[in-house]
């Protein structure tokens, strides 16, 4: 179900209560998508402020974007997105 709604571009969001398995479930989906997606993944817990969540989100697509050698791609869409402000 998760997979079909990442490929066809829905927004997801997973909640259960701690210690189901999401973390494995979302590791398991991210290794049947196509190589070229990026993929990011954070755990919100640690976060409390939304500093703390911004600080946390950047470094997860930082990594993202390392690994995937895009990281032209990431700055040309943060460029798009910023340019507005």
């Amino acid at each position: 179900m998760v997979l079909k709604r990442l490929k066809n571009n829905v927004s997801t969001t997973v909640t259960v209560i701690r210690r189901i398995g999401k973390t494995g479930h979302i590791k398991h989906v991210f290794s049947q998508l196509p190589g070229n997606t990026i993929k990011v993944y954070i755990d919100l817990l640690p976060t409390e402020k939304v500093s703390d969540f911004n600080s946390t989100l950047l470094k997860a697509i930082a990594c993202a974007v390392d690994e995937n050698n895009t990281t032209e791609k990431f700055l040309d869409l943060y460029k798009a997105i910023t340019s507005g402000y």
